[in-house]
């Protein structure tokens, strides 16, 4: 192993830097010895020496971009040998991980081989820079969670959609740019000097525009080249002018990514999103997207699908980049990325007395390997439990507020997700507002969710860790979606298909399972045969059925089962979006009595002997009664208020499409079997939906709108990984 080795050390708070040595350190679980032939400067760095932000212990090594020669690999690393060429993203506040250094340590997770086409030099610009590009654009905690290009169906995503990027030149705008082009964004608007045009045109910039111009040049530049809106902004910049031109230009259904906290005055009802990035992987919020990000990079470099920004290389080794940094705050970089090479220290340079390496090993554990712990089920906290965040009801009819909780562990039959998506329901309003069904408060609610296995409990054989999943939750705490991490029923849940998005995917779980116990289950629904069993397809070719409330998935499993005409009551503005989906007639909701009548009977004068009430409110329930022919049925999803008139032989069922239900058990074990093929070859398509910003804080304005009937043809989606 080598001798000790030179660092350079910030010593103590906003202190001048001093090169120092200290002790290499073995490689643990999941991690590498790098010889640091390459380190890349960043105003970052710069800014942890001036304002003596984001290092909490000192002395610190700084530095997060890293690239060189692998000399030692911990347990159970296979993807990297001794000697091969790397590059990788470091980390602050574990001085063994940072890269203003001879040797470092790096996570695998965030390494990557470095191609033959590019020097040390050029891999170490990419790691910090990428990162936040990717990071705001693709994250869904710090970043507007648009689709990767490394997921299926990704890459040319959103063809025909502008984006504009503020500050081009720079290393992230630089890569902002490549991210832009992989994804199909076209036109790709670049603001930068216009010296850098014909370079940023090669990234793949189609337009770039003079960073000096006023707010108006710069909207009369726009306009000339797109009259289409702009919903997507990433400003590399953040400085006061550039957020609040961005957010002036910003379309109304816009997203904006910003380096630096906003200065924006948003008006309360402004819906449009402002993401503050973070290009940090090791962040357990970031994770995921970043692992994804790195697993990619290599053939995107090689295919030269992704370029390391220009290099300026500095002199002196270590010694050199304390200048190097001082030129940030004179605004002296311009279009290159300043890079040091470690190894070529002098010895005889001042030197810092060695520091012990119980003193900088011991700092902090680096959060990166931290989750890898947490992964392995190698470490907790100091109650044996993790925190997250989540939306309680703090008692019966009380208010909304968000807190801590436990993660919970996965039990026999169950996993651990991390829910990326929760969809709101009428159901959690009406609990806050009557104080049903909730025994137990602080409660939380929610149960539709979307996201990511993270742990799988005994007998689980059809989920793996890493999965992508949707799944039916239950009003139990540990179960409910309104929370960053939750249990799911292995039985009821499924796959996220290819083609559908975690927000998507979090629409369907209630409104499946409502619609199919309602139809099918011969205890808590109409008792139709089930078009997926022998003869069910299309078994009632030709009869007519009535859906109150022009719910999709009710149509969709009426068209399986041959219903023909399948007529549907909706504001008329959603009827060319139900035809799509399945139903042939749409009747004003707004109807009623004779008129409704009236329009039933232009459509069809057979019997209708099935109508599903997904309304349920009391006359709706009256006029879908007066629809219903002698002994036919009428299913509602909230208790009847109607009552049938002897004689008749009409049968009223209140339907419960909880899956858990003891009558519901079995039917939906085998509905979600086959759940996940059917929303992949499009049999069954999800709602539309409108996605809320702020994650669970946005809720309970959520379940205002439904309450008070400001939601008509969407379901409400939150992000709970972006809860601040």
């Amino acid at each position: 192993m080598p001798a000790p080795h030179f660092a350079l050390f910030l010593p103590s708070r906003q202190a001048p830097f001093a090169l120092g040595s200290r002790e290499i350190n073995e490689p643990g679980p999941g991690e590498i010895l790098v010889r640091v032939k390459a380190t890349a400067l960043n105003p970052s760095d710069a800014k942890v020496q001036k304002r003596g932000i984001y290092v909490s212990k000192y002395p610190a090594v700084l530095g997060s971009d890293g690239a060189g020669v692998v000399e030692k690999v911990g347990e159970g690393v296979t993807r990297f040998d001794p000697g091969d060429d790397v590059f990788f993203h470091g980390a602050y506040d574990d001085n063994d991980l940072s890269t203003f250094q001879q040797y470092c340590i790096a996570v695998v997770d965030f390494a990557c081989k470095i191609p033959d086409n590019l020097s040390y030099e050029q891999a170490a610009t990419l790691p910090l820079g990428l990162g936040t590009a990717a990071i705001g654009m693709y994250g869904r905690s710090n970043g507007i969670g648009l689709m990767p290009p490394w997921k299926h169906g990704g890459v040319g995503k959103y063809r025909n959609m502008p984006i504009l990027i503020f500050g081009g030149q720079g290393s992230i705008g630089n890569y902002v740019i490549q991210l832009a082009k992989m994804s199909g964004f076209s036109p790709i608007i670049t603001t930068a000097n216009l010296k850098y045009t014909d370079y940023l045109k090669k990234l793949g910039a189609t337009h770039v525009i003079d960073r000096y111009l006023s707010f108006s040049g710069l909207q009369h530049a726009l306009a000339r080249i797109t009259s289409a809106p702009i919903n997507v902004i990433y400003d590399t910049v953040s400085i006061r002018e550039t957020q609040e031109g961005a957010w002036k230009l910003l379309g109304p259904q816009g997203r904006l990514v910003l380096t630096l906290p906003s200065v924006i005055d948003r008006h309360p009802g402004d819906r449009r999103e402002i993401v503050l990035t973070n290009g940090n992987p090791h962040m357990e919020e970031n994770w995921d997207t970043g692992r994804q990000l790195w697993l990619n990079l290599y053939k995107w470099l090689e295919k030269g699908d992704i370029r390391p920004n220009q290099v300026e290389v500095m002199s002196g080794g270590l010694k050199g980049i304390g200048a190097g940094l001082e030129r940030f705050d004179g605004g002296q970089i311009d279009g290159v990325k300043l890079v040091a090479r470690p190894q070529e220290t002098e010895s005889d340079y001042p030197i810092m007395s060695a520091v012990p390496l119980h003193v900088t090993r011991d700092l902090h554990r680096t959060p990166s390997m931290r989750m890898i712990q947490i992964r392995e089920g190698r470490l907790n906290s100091g109650d044996g439990r993790w925190k997250q965040k989540a939306l309680f009801l703090e008692s019966k009819q009380g208010k909304f507020v968000v807190g801590e909780r436990d993660i919970p562990k996965p039990g026999k039959g169950q996993l651990l997700v991390k829910v990326l998506a929760a969809a709101l329901n009428p159901i959690d309003y009406k609990i806050q507002q009557s104080g049903a069904f909730i025994e137990h408060y602080p409660a939380v609610l929610g149960i539709d969710l979307a996201g990511v296995v993270e742990g799988v409990g005994e007998d689980v054989q059809e989920f793996a860790k890493g999965d992508n999943v949707f799944s039916h939750g239950t009003f139990e705490n540990d179960q409910s979606s309104y929370q960053q991490y939750a249990l799911a029923t292995a039985d009821f849940t499924a796959k996220v298909p290819p083609n559908l998005d975690f927000d998507r995917a979090a629409s369907v779980p209630l409104g499946f399972d409502t619609a199919a116990v309602g139809l099918y289950s011969d205890k808590l629904g109409a008792g139709l045969i089930p078009p997926w069993t022998e003869g069910g397809r299309d078994k009632y070719a030709g009869k007519p059925i009535l859906i109150m409330g022009g719910s999709a998935i009710v149509g969709f499993l009426a068209k399986l089962s041959g219903f023909s005409p399948i007529i549907t009551t909706s504001s008329l503005a959603h009827e060319g979006e139900l035809k799509a989906l399945g139903a042939t007639h749409v009747i004003d909701r707004h109807l009623g009595g004779n008129e409704f009548t009236a329009a039933l009977q232009n459509i069809t004068q057979k019997p209708i002997k099935v109508v599903y009430d997904t309304i349920a409110l009391a006359n709706t329930q009256k006029l879908a009664l007066s629809a219903v022919t002698e002994g036919g049925t009428l299913v509602t999803t909230l208790q009847p208020v109607v009552k049938e008139e002897e004689g008749k032989g009409r049968t009223i069922i209140a339907t419960y499409g909880s899956p858990f239900a003891d009558p519901n058990k079995s039917m939906c074990r085998v509905t979600w079997s086959i759940l996940g093929k059917w929303l992949q070859n499009g049999t069954i398509k999800p709602s539309a939906i409108e996605v809320l910003p702020n994650g669970l804080h946005s809720i309970p304005e959520g379940l205002e709108r439904m309450k008070t009937g400001k939601i008509s043809g969407l379901k409400l989606i939150v992000n709970p990984q972006k809860t601040a």
